[in-house]
């Protein structure tokens, strides 16, 4: 445990150099690689999602995104939805990768919608997941 906190530790503080940097696409990477959900969304609350998407990140990211952020969708939605929805926007259909990975993804994340409970005024979270899986739905039939 003394290892993980520690390691947790020192991702925290490169994530927040490359954030103090400006390099939001290496601190994403970094907190989607130490495969530490918390870590990812407190990158996510640091980085305003117009910056991360301003220049979109790889098209490995976006599909890391969309992995790590479709988990318990109730919590931190809002935040969860932002970034999920521009992620989609994002993706390049002629990525092998991409075209390979997207329609189960996306069906995962269609099904995670569906079954996910409200921690949020209903009419918002309404809004939130109508618009996510809306999206969701479109590039899956891409």
């Amino acid at each position: 445990q003394w290892y993980q906190r520690r390691v947790r530790a020192t991702s925290e503080d490169l994530i927040n150099v490359a954030i103090e940097q400006k390099r939001f696409h290496t601190a994403m990477e970094m907190a989607l690689n130490a495969k530490d959900l918390d870590l990812v969304l407190e990158t996510c609350r640091q980085v305003p999602v117009e910056d991360m998407f301003r220049d979109p990140p790889s098209q490995l990211i976006l599909l890391s995104i969309f992995a790590h952020l479709q988990a318990d969708l109730h919590v931190d939605l809002e935040l969860k939805s932002s970034y999920l929805i521009e992620a989609i926007q994002a993706v390049d259909m002629t990525d092998q990768t991409v075209r390979h990975h997207k329609g189960q993804l996306m069906q995962t994340l269609i099904e995670n919608i569906d079954t996910s409970q409200p921690r949020v005024p209903r009419d918002m979270y309404n809004l939130y997941l109508k618009n996510l899986r809306w999206s969701a739905s479109m590039l899956m039939n891409a």
